[in-house]
C-alpha cells in the first residue's frame, strides 16, 4: 500500500502548484479517493489500494489531482466544467469513479508487527482469545 501512497505523492509533486500537497492512506468505506483542500491532503483508501488495479489506482490518484488543481488555480470545487477541464488536461477521468466495496467484513491488525488479517465472518470475533501467528502480538480491529 504504502509504495501506491509513494506514486501518489510523486504524481502530486509533478505539480508546482500542490507544492505542500500530501497524500495519505485513509479508512472511507464509501470512495477510493477524497481531496481535503483545506489539509491539502489527497487521502487514498487504504482497501482500495490493496485490492484495485494498477489503472483504476492511477486514475483515481490523477481525478483527486483534478480536484486539488481546481481548488489552487480556482478556488473551484465539485464536478464541474471547470473540473471536466482540468481532467481532460491531465488525463483523468472526469466522472465519478464507483463506490469502493469491501469485500472483507473485518480487518484485524497485529499492534506489534502490523501485519493485517482480512476476515470474512458473519460475526465479530473476540481478539482477546487470539494473537497474530506470525509474532504472537495483541490483535486489534481495524474495520468492522
Amino acid at each position: 500500500m504504502y509504495d501506491k501512497i509513494q506514486k501518489a505523492q510523486e504524481m502530486i509533486n509533478h505539480y508546482p502548484e500542490l507544492k505542500g500537497w500530501y497524500a495519505i492512506p485513509g479508512s472511507s468505506r464509501k470512495v477510493h479517493g477524497t481531496c481535503h483542500y483545506k489539509e491539502q491532503v489527497i487521502e487514498l483508501h487504504k482497501l482500495f489500494l490493496d485490492n484495485a488495479d494498477d489503472s483504476t489506482i492511477t486514475n483515481t490518484i490523477k481525478h483527486e489531482i483534478a480536484h486539488a488543481l481546481g481548488w489552487v488555480r480556482h478556488k473551484n470545487t465539485g464536478h464541474n466544467a471547470t473540473f471536466y477541464r482540468i481532467c481532460e488536461s491531465i488525463g483523468a477521468e472526469p466522472r465519478r469513479l464507483s463506490r469502493f466495496t469491501n469485500p472483507y467484513k473485518y480487518l484485524v491488525r497485529c499492534t506489534q508487527c502490523g501485519k493485517v488479517f482480512k476476515r470474512g465472518h458473519h460475526r465479530r470475533v473476540n481478539l482477546d482469545n487470539y494473537c497474530c501467528n506470525d509474532c504472537k502480538g495483541n490483535l486489534e480491529l481495524i474495520l468492522a
